[in-house]
């Protein structure tokens, strides 16, 4: 049993998708001059086909809650408060969303849920636990070098195309490469980074460093700007902490003082020495990429009827490149609340169990930090991308925050 856990740890990372319509992989390859303007498909059928992309890491999610329903050996002698309100609000939210915007979406939408668990399943079986992060681990790791690899294979042969090299391995286009394979690898970059402050010994820290980089270099290609959100969030916070360490310690500590230096100096780098440098960034240009979506919500918002504020509009999906201007125009306030309130139960339920699990210290700053920064970069990342509702993220980053608390928090002797 141990080895199926490690198994279904390392299917997790892998950026393979399956096309539920026409069961078949998206295994396309990707000629390198697509990045100068020429249209390519994703994957045999056609870009303007209707598809229903699934990772193949869902298959462990799905799984382990099988193997759990059929494990389970006490009896469930009530259900809490938390669960019972948690259903309540899934169900009108499940309904209104199947009516408005169909079945396959509201999945993808439901699927953090199933995230949240995933998770409290594990914390109930800390050997599955284990096994599960560790088989990750070793994958995400893997793949990244192997991207890396590629990257320098087609350089050596002449092929500098960025485009191309970011959205494929091996000339094998990597599907969702700019949207939910670029977010996960920019949390990862961050979480690692905040996980070097917790080892105290510094070579210890020099292969995290390694693979840091590795990954900066890797989204230096796919030149998405949230990356540059999410290494300022990070300057940000700890400016923020360490102000606040020595208005109240009169300390600081030595390692986050090393970091801050440093970001200047590596915002500098990306921004002169990558593929950033042939981007214009500016709140001029980012305003002009997505301040047109926000004037045509307002404009819909205000021309629309009771029924459609609370309701929503139903139809596509995916046209206004924000997740929260999308659910309130798409499902309404209601649904947008019923949404967000069942979310936040949902993380109350997730933390009892976490809490359970571990003992925290509400001293540990790289704690603090790293949870400040999954918040925020949550949040924010949700505006000008639509992350949440990507199984593909929602489940690496999960994974992510697993093996964070795992490896840096002590297990607890209550269980």
């Amino acid at each position: 049993m141990n080895r199926l856990f490690y198994f279904l740890g390392l299917i997790i990372p892998i950026p393979l998708f399956f096309d539920l319509y026409s069961l078949s992989f998206f295994v396309h390859p990707l000629t390198h001059n697509v990045g100068k303007g020429i249209p390519y498909n994703y994957f045999a059928g056609s870009y303007a086909a209707v598809f229903a992309p699934v990772p193949i890491g869902i298959i462990t999610f799905g799984l382990v809650a099988l193997l759990t329903v059929f494990s389970i050996k006490e009896k469930i002698h009530a259900i809490s408060l938390e669960a019972l309100t948690l259903a309540f609000f899934l169900m009108f939210f499940t309904l209104l969303s199947v009516l408005k915007i169909g079945a396959i979406k509201t999945l993808m939408l439901l699927f953090p849920f199933l995230c949240m668990y995933f998770v409290i399943v594990l914390t109930k079986n800390m050997r599955a636990y284990e096994k599960i992060c560790s088989g990750y681990v070793v994958s995400f790791l893997f793949f990244v070098s192997l991207h890396v690899l590629s990257t320098l294979y087609f350089n050596i042969n002449g092929i500098k195309d960025s485009f191309f090299l970011f959205n494929s391995i091996f000339g094998i286009q990597l599907y969702q490469a700019l949207v939910s394979y670029s977010a996960v690898l920019s949390y990862a970059a961050v979480t690692l980074t905040i996980f070097a402050t917790y080892k105290s010994n510094y070579s210890q820290r020099i292969p995290i460093y390694f693979f840091v980089f590795i990954i900066l270099f890797l989204l230096s290609l796919g030149q998405r700007k949230a990356v540059l959100l999410d290494i300022g969030m990070l300057f940000l916070l700890l400016l923020a902490f360490n102000f606040i360490r020595f208005v109240c310690t009169s300390k600081i500590k030595k390692t986050h003082v090393v970091i801050l230096f440093l970001f200047p100096i590596l915002l500098f780098v990306l921004l002169t020495f990558t593929e950033f440098s042939n981007r214009a960034i500016s709140w001029e240009v980012i305003k002009a990429q997505r301040g047109h979506h926000y004037t045509i919500f307002f404009n819909l918002i205000a021309d629309a009827d009771l029924s459609q504020v609370l309701f929503g509009h139903g139809g596509s999906w995916g046209g206004f490149s924000n997740f929260y201007l999308e659910m309130i125009y798409r499902l309404g306030f209601l649904g947008f609340l019923l949404y967000v309130i069942a979310f936040l139960i949902g993380l109350i339920i997730v933390r009892k169990h976490i809490k359970y699990l571990f003992n925290f210290n509400s001293y540990d700053n790289y704690f603090l930090l790293w949870f400040w920064f999954t918040i925020l970069t949550v949040v924010l990342s949700n505006v000008f991308n639509m992350n949440l509702q990507l199984p593909y993220y929602s489940m690496n980053f999960t994974m992510i925050m697993m093996v964070f608390l795992y490896r840096t928090k002590t297990i607890s002797n209550q269980r």
